[in-house]
Protein backbone atom coordinates (compact mmCIF):
# COMPACT_ATOMS: atom_id res chain seq x y z
CA UNK A 1 0.00 0.00 0.00
CA UNK A 2 1.57 3.46 -1.24
CA UNK A 3 0.88 5.87 1.94
CA UNK A 4 3.76 8.70 1.53
CA UNK A 5 1.60 11.99 1.40
CA UNK A 6 3.78 14.30 -0.61
CA UNK A 7 3.52 18.18 -0.36
CA UNK A 8 4.80 19.08 -3.75
CA UNK A 9 4.14 16.67 -6.30
CA UNK A 10 1.34 14.04 -6.55
CA UNK A 11 0.81 12.71 -10.28
CA UNK A 12 -1.77 9.45 -9.48
CA UNK A 13 -4.92 8.49 -7.56
CA UNK A 14 -5.89 7.73 -4.48
CA UNK A 15 -6.70 4.04 -3.61
CA UNK A 16 -10.69 4.43 -4.13
CA UNK A 17 -10.60 6.49 -7.57
CA UNK A 18 -7.49 3.92 -8.88
CA UNK A 19 -10.15 1.26 -8.87
CA UNK A 20 -12.87 3.18 -10.07
CA UNK A 21 -11.05 4.21 -13.02
CA UNK A 22 -9.46 1.04 -13.33
CA UNK A 23 -12.53 -0.67 -13.80
CA UNK A 24 -14.16 2.17 -15.55
CA UNK A 25 -11.71 3.23 -18.56
CA UNK A 26 -10.57 -0.53 -18.81
CA UNK A 27 -12.15 0.32 -22.60
CA UNK A 28 -10.33 3.16 -23.38
CA UNK A 29 -7.08 1.90 -22.35
CA UNK A 30 -7.32 -1.11 -24.95
CA UNK A 31 -8.81 2.13 -27.35
CA UNK A 32 -5.53 3.57 -27.05
CA UNK A 33 -3.11 0.17 -28.45
CA UNK A 34 -4.86 0.85 -31.41
CA UNK A 35 -3.75 4.38 -31.76
CA UNK A 36 -0.17 3.66 -31.49
CA UNK A 37 1.70 5.88 -29.44
CA UNK A 38 -0.95 8.64 -30.93
CA UNK A 39 -3.22 8.84 -28.23
CA UNK A 40 -1.94 8.63 -24.47
CA UNK A 41 -3.05 8.96 -20.98
CA UNK A 42 -0.89 10.83 -18.17
CA UNK A 43 -1.63 10.62 -14.87
CA UNK A 44 -2.09 13.78 -12.00
CA UNK A 45 -3.58 14.54 -9.02
CA UNK A 46 -6.82 12.15 -8.90
CA UNK A 47 -7.54 12.75 -12.54
CA UNK A 48 -6.21 12.32 -15.71
CA UNK A 49 -5.20 14.03 -18.85
CA UNK A 50 -6.30 11.98 -22.26
CA UNK A 51 -3.82 13.59 -25.01
CA UNK A 52 -3.44 13.75 -28.85
CA UNK A 53 -1.18 14.25 -31.12
CA UNK A 54 0.26 16.08 -27.98
CA UNK A 55 -2.49 18.47 -27.44
CA UNK A 56 -4.74 17.57 -24.28
CA UNK A 57 -8.13 16.64 -25.43
CA UNK A 58 -9.85 15.91 -21.77
CA UNK A 59 -9.65 16.20 -18.36
CA UNK A 60 -11.16 13.38 -16.36
CA UNK A 61 -12.05 13.72 -13.11
CA UNK A 62 -13.96 11.35 -10.99
CA UNK A 63 -16.13 12.95 -8.81
CA UNK A 64 -19.36 11.15 -6.33
CA UNK A 65 -21.93 9.71 -8.92
CA UNK A 66 -19.98 10.53 -12.14
CA UNK A 67 -17.09 11.36 -14.00
CA UNK A 68 -16.82 15.07 -15.24
CA UNK A 69 -14.77 15.48 -18.62
CA UNK A 70 -13.61 18.92 -19.70
CA UNK A 71 -12.87 19.25 -23.41
CA UNK A 72 -11.83 22.69 -24.82
CA UNK A 73 -14.71 24.24 -26.65
CA UNK A 74 -12.64 24.63 -29.66
CA UNK A 75 -12.33 20.95 -29.61
CA UNK A 76 -15.85 19.63 -28.69
CA UNK A 77 -17.25 22.24 -31.27
CA UNK A 78 -21.13 21.04 -30.55
CA UNK A 79 -20.45 17.49 -30.82
CA UNK A 80 -22.14 16.12 -27.79
CA UNK A 81 -24.97 18.69 -27.05
CA UNK A 82 -27.47 16.88 -28.86
CA UNK A 83 -26.57 13.30 -26.87
CA UNK A 84 -28.70 12.71 -24.07
CA UNK A 85 -26.50 10.14 -22.69
CA UNK A 86 -24.60 13.00 -21.14
CA UNK A 87 -25.56 16.32 -19.29
CA UNK A 88 -23.46 19.29 -20.35
CA UNK A 89 -22.33 22.50 -18.88
CA UNK A 90 -20.86 25.16 -20.48
CA UNK A 91 -18.52 27.83 -18.84
CA UNK A 92 -17.94 30.95 -20.66
CA UNK A 93 -15.25 32.39 -18.59
CA UNK A 94 -12.86 29.37 -18.68
CA UNK A 95 -14.17 28.16 -22.46
CA UNK A 96 -14.28 24.53 -21.66
CA UNK A 97 -17.10 22.28 -22.17
CA UNK A 98 -18.24 20.06 -19.01
CA UNK A 99 -19.48 16.89 -19.70
CA UNK A 100 -20.64 14.88 -16.66
CA UNK A 101 -21.06 11.25 -17.82
CA UNK A 102 -21.92 8.03 -15.63
CA UNK A 103 -19.40 5.25 -16.01
CA UNK A 104 -22.06 2.92 -18.24
CA UNK A 105 -21.77 5.93 -20.45
CA UNK A 106 -18.35 6.31 -20.82
CA UNK A 107 -18.12 4.07 -23.97
CA UNK A 108 -20.39 5.66 -25.80
CA UNK A 109 -18.70 9.30 -24.89
CA UNK A 110 -15.45 8.39 -25.96
CA UNK A 111 -16.91 6.12 -29.17
CA UNK A 112 -14.46 6.36 -32.24
CA UNK A 113 -17.00 8.65 -34.05
CA UNK A 114 -16.91 11.50 -31.62
CA UNK A 115 -12.71 10.85 -31.02
CA UNK A 116 -12.59 11.06 -34.89
CA UNK A 117 -14.58 14.51 -34.69
CA UNK A 118 -12.36 15.57 -31.37
CA UNK A 119 -9.00 14.46 -33.52
CA UNK A 120 -10.00 16.43 -36.56
CA UNK A 121 -11.17 19.61 -34.82
CA UNK A 122 -7.39 19.64 -32.91
CA UNK A 123 -5.85 19.29 -35.98
CA UNK A 124 -7.76 22.40 -37.55
CA UNK A 125 -6.94 24.93 -34.46
CA UNK A 126 -4.23 23.71 -32.35
CA UNK A 127 -1.15 22.26 -34.63
CA UNK A 128 2.18 22.87 -33.67
CA UNK A 129 5.14 21.58 -35.10
CA UNK A 130 7.42 21.58 -31.72
CA UNK A 131 4.43 19.37 -30.11
CA UNK A 132 4.23 17.10 -32.88
CA UNK A 133 8.11 16.88 -32.73
CA UNK A 134 7.48 16.20 -28.73
CA UNK A 135 5.00 13.90 -29.76
CA UNK A 136 6.65 11.85 -31.95
CA UNK A 137 9.37 11.43 -30.00
CA UNK A 138 7.03 9.82 -27.27
CA UNK A 139 5.52 7.60 -30.23
CA UNK A 140 9.15 6.34 -30.99
CA UNK A 141 9.94 5.15 -27.53
CA UNK A 142 7.11 3.24 -26.77
CA UNK A 143 7.67 -0.01 -24.80
CA UNK A 144 11.41 0.60 -24.17
CA UNK A 145 12.67 -0.66 -20.52
CA UNK A 146 15.52 1.29 -20.77
CA UNK A 147 13.93 4.48 -21.08
CA UNK A 148 10.35 5.39 -20.02
CA UNK A 149 8.85 8.61 -20.92
CA UNK A 150 6.52 8.47 -17.40
CA UNK A 151 5.22 12.20 -17.64
CA UNK A 152 4.72 15.09 -20.13
CA UNK A 153 3.75 19.33 -19.33
CA UNK A 154 4.72 19.43 -15.66
CA UNK A 155 4.25 22.33 -14.09
CA UNK A 156 4.58 23.93 -11.12
CA UNK A 157 8.33 25.14 -11.81
CA UNK A 158 8.14 28.42 -12.44
CA UNK A 159 7.37 26.79 -16.10
CA UNK A 160 6.27 23.77 -18.20
CA UNK A 161 9.13 21.21 -18.43
CA UNK A 162 8.17 19.28 -22.25
CA UNK A 163 9.10 15.79 -20.89
CA UNK A 164 10.23 13.47 -17.74
CA UNK A 165 12.02 10.65 -18.24
CA UNK A 166 13.14 7.56 -16.29
CA UNK A 167 16.37 6.31 -17.60
CA UNK A 168 17.50 2.96 -16.49
CA UNK A 169 20.46 2.06 -14.20
CA UNK A 170 20.26 -1.23 -13.59
CA UNK A 171 17.39 -3.97 -13.53
CA UNK A 172 14.29 -1.78 -12.01
CA UNK A 173 16.22 0.83 -10.36
CA UNK A 174 16.21 4.19 -12.54
CA UNK A 175 16.79 7.77 -12.48
CA UNK A 176 14.89 11.06 -13.68
CA UNK A 177 15.86 12.87 -17.18
CA UNK A 178 14.11 15.95 -17.82
CA UNK A 179 13.61 16.24 -21.32
CA UNK A 180 13.53 20.01 -23.37
CA UNK A 181 12.41 19.66 -26.86
CA UNK A 182 13.06 22.50 -29.53
CA UNK A 183 13.08 23.14 -33.17
CA UNK A 184 16.11 24.56 -34.58
CA UNK A 185 14.39 27.75 -35.72
CA UNK A 186 13.32 28.18 -32.00
CA UNK A 187 15.23 31.37 -30.50
CA UNK A 188 14.90 29.94 -27.01
CA UNK A 189 17.52 27.46 -27.77
CA UNK A 190 20.11 30.09 -27.91
CA UNK A 191 20.33 30.90 -24.62
CA UNK A 192 16.81 30.74 -22.34
CA UNK A 193 16.67 26.12 -22.68
CA UNK A 194 20.00 26.24 -20.86
CA UNK A 195 18.27 28.19 -17.84
CA UNK A 196 15.22 26.44 -18.28
CA UNK A 197 16.64 23.21 -17.96
CA UNK A 198 18.65 24.43 -14.78
CA UNK A 199 15.45 25.51 -13.34
CA UNK A 200 13.59 22.35 -13.71
CA UNK A 201 16.78 20.03 -12.38
CA UNK A 202 17.14 22.36 -9.14
CA UNK A 203 13.02 22.67 -8.81
CA UNK A 204 13.65 18.62 -8.39
CA UNK A 205 16.68 18.13 -7.10
CA UNK A 206 15.14 20.32 -3.73
CA UNK A 207 12.48 18.58 -4.02
CA UNK A 208 13.88 14.92 -4.87
CA UNK A 209 11.56 12.39 -2.24
CA UNK A 210 8.21 14.21 -3.36
CA UNK A 211 9.15 13.40 -6.79
CA UNK A 212 10.82 10.10 -6.52
CA UNK A 213 7.75 8.82 -3.96
CA UNK A 214 5.11 10.56 -6.06
CA UNK A 215 6.42 8.78 -9.71
CA UNK A 216 7.14 5.58 -8.39
CA UNK A 217 3.21 5.70 -7.68
CA UNK A 218 2.73 7.13 -10.94
CA UNK A 219 4.68 4.23 -12.68
CA UNK A 220 2.87 1.52 -10.18
CA UNK A 221 -0.42 2.84 -11.23
CA UNK A 222 -0.04 2.78 -14.83
CA UNK A 223 1.51 -0.52 -15.23
CA UNK A 224 -1.50 -1.86 -13.54
CA UNK A 225 -3.53 -0.02 -15.82
CA UNK A 226 -1.34 -1.84 -19.08
CA UNK A 227 -0.08 1.23 -20.54
CA UNK A 228 3.06 -0.05 -19.50
CA UNK A 229 2.20 -3.58 -20.71
CA UNK A 230 5.74 -4.60 -22.01
CA UNK A 231 7.93 -3.16 -19.80
CA UNK A 232 8.69 -6.17 -17.16
CA UNK A 233 8.51 -4.66 -13.70
CA UNK A 234 5.46 -4.43 -12.21
CA UNK A 235 7.19 -1.90 -9.55
CA UNK A 236 9.92 0.33 -10.31
CA UNK A 237 12.59 2.19 -7.29
CA UNK A 238 13.94 5.74 -8.44
CA UNK A 239 17.39 6.68 -6.98
CA UNK A 240 17.73 10.48 -6.16
CA UNK A 241 19.45 11.71 -9.21
CA UNK A 242 18.35 13.56 -11.90
CA UNK A 243 19.86 14.76 -15.58
CA UNK A 244 18.93 16.51 -18.73
CA UNK A 245 18.91 16.25 -21.89
CA UNK A 246 18.29 18.97 -24.59
CA UNK A 247 16.64 17.74 -27.53
CA UNK A 248 16.82 19.31 -31.07
CA UNK A 249 15.32 18.61 -34.09
CA UNK A 250 14.89 19.98 -37.74
CA UNK A 251 16.07 23.31 -38.76
CA UNK A 252 20.17 22.51 -38.90
CA UNK A 253 20.63 25.30 -40.66
CA UNK A 254 18.71 28.03 -38.14
CA UNK A 255 19.85 25.79 -35.38
CA UNK A 256 24.06 25.70 -35.57
CA UNK A 257 24.29 29.50 -34.84
CA UNK A 258 22.35 29.03 -32.01
CA UNK A 259 23.66 25.50 -30.82
CA UNK A 260 27.32 27.10 -31.06
CA UNK A 261 26.05 30.54 -28.39
CA UNK A 262 24.49 27.59 -26.35
CA UNK A 263 27.43 25.27 -25.62
CA UNK A 264 29.67 28.49 -25.38
CA UNK A 265 27.06 29.40 -22.24
CA UNK A 266 26.33 25.87 -20.95
CA UNK A 267 29.29 23.54 -22.10
CA UNK A 268 28.22 20.88 -19.89
CA UNK A 269 24.85 20.72 -21.07
CA UNK A 270 24.03 17.40 -22.76
CA UNK A 271 22.17 18.32 -26.76
CA UNK A 272 20.89 15.55 -29.10
CA UNK A 273 20.35 17.13 -32.24
CA UNK A 274 18.11 14.98 -35.08
CA UNK A 275 18.38 15.82 -38.49
CA UNK A 276 16.28 14.80 -41.58
CA UNK A 277 18.94 14.09 -43.42
CA UNK A 278 18.66 11.77 -46.48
Amino acid sequence: MFTYKGKNMKRYFNDENFKRVSEDFKFLVDMIRDYKGEVDIRLRDNYFNLYYKGNSLARITPRENNYEIAIHERFSKDIFKKDAHFTIKDNDKSKYCSIYAKSNALPYLFKKEYLTKLFSNIKKVNYSEEITFEQMLITDNLDRRDYIIIDRQVTGMAGKLDLLALRQKRDNRYYFEVVEVKLGNNKELAYDVGQQLNRYLTHIESNIKDFVCSYEETYRQMKALKLFEKIPWNEIKIEKVVKGIVVVGGYSGIAKASLQNLKKHYPKLNIKVFKNKL
